[in-house]
């Protein structure tokens, strides 16, 4: 996936997919100002409550709306695409006659151990950028990073973007356990192994929070935006023994 270096919001795509889902989506490019048109559109959409539809999934560039297609057709004058076509219609009218338009977001604020107990990739990643550990962790906490949208496993947030100076790809194998609570990066991206599990990206560091439980849900949400900050191993040990639940 590309990386808009425009700052630009492309034109809509409809794709109907079936008879019960619609995917509206704009270029297939990592970008904080399309994906929060994307989130800003999901919103739009569940402040409609309509009841034809039966859910809303965005990613990095798309929005699918899934719909009941008997209620649908209840509502629908015309054919699917013309629908398409009127709600976003409606989401750039509703946009221009509403400047408080806000999307609703939450800033989280994470703690990180960075220490090479949890970092198992750090000095590789500082000698392939031919750079100090120290410079890693400054880079990474430095910025403020948005998210773009949950997947991979409940509450994985894949949040970007990462200063290019840090950004590496992928382990070319994938590890057959990466702890929970684990912080890697993946090319532009970074993102919080929420449960152990398999997976090839570059570890820096763990949170001693959960990110994900059967009761409280995920921590993230799309839209939000997420700041990384450094503590010790003895803070990493005090906050997780003192703090047994997510949020």
């Amino acid at each position: 996936m590309k990386i808009n270096e425009q700052n630009t919001i492309q034109s809509w795509h409809i794709h109907l997919l079936g008879d019960h889902a619609i995917l509206f989506s704009l270029d297939e490019i990592i970008d904080a100002t399309i994906n929060a048109e994307v989130h800003a559109f999901n919103q739009f959409i569940l402040e409609k409550k309509m009841i034809a539809i039966k859910d809303c999934i965005p990613s990095y560039h798309s929005l699918t709306i899934v719909y009941d297609i008997i209620e649908l057709h209840k509502i629908v004058k015309t054919n699917l695409h013309d629908f398409a076509q009127n709600l976003l219609l409606e989401f750039n009218t509703y946009k221009k006659e509403n400047d408080s338009f806000k999307l609703n977001s939450q800033l989280h604020k994470i703690p990180v151990c960075y220490d090479l107990h949890f970092g198992i990739d750090l000095e590789k990643i500082a000698k392939e950028k031919n750079t100090s550990i120290e410079k890693i962790i400054e880079i990474h906490t430095s910025k403020i990073y948005q998210v773009f949208c949950l997947g991979f496993m409940p509450g994985f947030a894949y949040m970007g973007t990462v200063d290019s100076t840090i950004q590496v790809a992928r382990h070319s194998k994938p590890r057959p356990l990466v702890e929970a609570g684990s912080v890697g990066i993946a090319g532009a991206q970074t993102g919080i192994y929420p449960k152990d599990a398999p997976g090839g990206w570059q570890i820096i560091g763990k949170t001693p929070l959960s990110i994900f439980d059967p009761i409280n849900l995920a921590l993230f949400a799309p839209g939000d935006q997420v700041s990384f900050y450094a503590i010790s191993m003895k803070e990493f040990n005090d906050i997780k023994n003192n703090s047994n639940n997510v949020h």
